[in-house]
């Protein structure tokens, strides 16, 4: 048994909320609230010191000093950072190990993003590929052990720092502690989850709305879409369309899954694991994804999720479950037995707990 303490940013006003929740599992969450906007300290890291915007947006002297009271008054076996820019919060000397989790390689989405695009977003993106990849190979060399969420993120660690001790966990779910659905929903419902202040989901969305869904409605006009999640000045002009619901962020996203007939995934930029596909799975729930949005999931396509790229294809996969209830409900049975089978955080848990004794040895005395 562990005595965790978990140390957080607040970032919204109601994330205290959460601690009791937290402390379920932890023996103590410390959050700190944090800057939502650049301060002039942190802009100044950015032009002089060429910091990426991650990197400079999660800098806090209230964090760091946060983090070094808590390893000054309590015996810390062993630290835990996700992600790679809290690293920075660390005193720059601590005798114990640090195993870093990375759910993006940051690098690859901002060379993926300076792909697709033009003028002055290439520009930045060609930055930020150029600054993220200084920081995380520093932080994946600072740390003792890596922790990638994917094969694909573990292979791009590794292309960077030949022989890190990384290891590729599949991270887990509590959704498989909730019942499955029986049924596929009788009103045809399309889910969409994802912050539009979050450029890959902007671009999706707007692929997903103008591109996909009129295809979709050619088909089944009473389809309706919602749109869940962090909204920005752009999202009610994306969102646009015949039985287009956004909702912003919400307090449960289960009743959404609940009432969803399948979640649509149409990245067509991004790096990292999804990890609302298995929760969706989990819940019965089946998903449609395009390559990327689906990269790292060991999944079978055609089986266990619907996979599609372009927009004829994602809108034929989306209609093939609408239409298709019998087909719907056999791919989300096929799905959560994938999750239950490689997504429990008892299994994740195994495979962590093995690369903390690794990463102890050297520092037993």
């Amino acid at each position: 048994m562990h005595s965790v303490f978990v140390l957080a940013f607040e970032e919204r006003p109601n994330d205290r909320k959460y601690i009791t929740d937290i402390e379920r599992f932890a023996t103590r969450a410390i959050l700190v609230e944090r800057r939502l906007q650049l301060s002039p300290v942190s802009a100044v890291e950015v032009v002089a010191r060429g910091m990426s915007l991650s990197l400079a947006r999660y800098g806090s002297a209230t964090m760091s000093r946060a983090c070094a009271k808590l390893l000054k008054e309590q015996k810390i076996d062993l630290i835990y950072v996700e992600p790679y820019y809290m690293m920075r919060h660390l005193p720059r000397r601590v005798s114990v190990p640090v195993i870093l989790e990375t759910q993006n390689v940051y690098q690859v989405l901002w060379q993926r993003i300076a792909s697709r695009s033009s003028g002055f977003l290439r520009m930045l993106a060609l930055r930020e590929a150029r600054a993220t990849r200084k920081e995380e190979v520093a932080a994946w060399k600072r740390a003792d052990a890596v922790v990638a969420l994917s094969e694909p993120e573990l292979a791009a660690i590794l292309e960077c720092v030949p022989g890190k001790l990384a290891r590729s966990i599949q991270v887990g779910t509590d959704a498989v502690q909730l019942p499955f659905r029986s049924k596929q929903p009788e009103i045809p419902n399309i889910l969409f989850i994802g912050h539009q202040t979050y450029y890959p989901n902007e671009d999706a969305l707007r692929f997903l709305c103008s591109e996909v869904m009129p295809i979709v409605r050619q088909q089944i006009p009473n389809v309706t879409l919602d749109v869940v999640g962090r909204t920005s000045r752009t999202t009610m002009a994306t969102a646009s369309g015949p039985g287009v619901a956004v909702h912003g962020l919400v307090p449960e996203i289960e009743p959404f899954f609940r009432r969803a007939s399948l979640l649509a995934v149409p990245l067509t930029i991004g790096a990292g694991v999804r990890l609302k596909i298995p929760e969706a799975m989990a819940l019965g729930c089946p998903v449609v994804s395009t390559t990327v949005g689906c990269e790292g999931l060991t999944a079978r396509p055609g089986s266990e999720i619907l996979v599609a790229d372009g927009p004829q294809a994602f809108a034929d996969a989306i209609v093939t479950i609408l239409k298709s209830p019998a087909f719907g409900r056999e791919v989300a049975r096929n799905a959560r037995r994938w999750v239950e089978e490689h997504c429990t955080w008892d299994r994740f848990m195994v495979e962590v707990e093995r690369l903390y004794a690794e990463v102890s040895q050297p520092h037993i005395a």
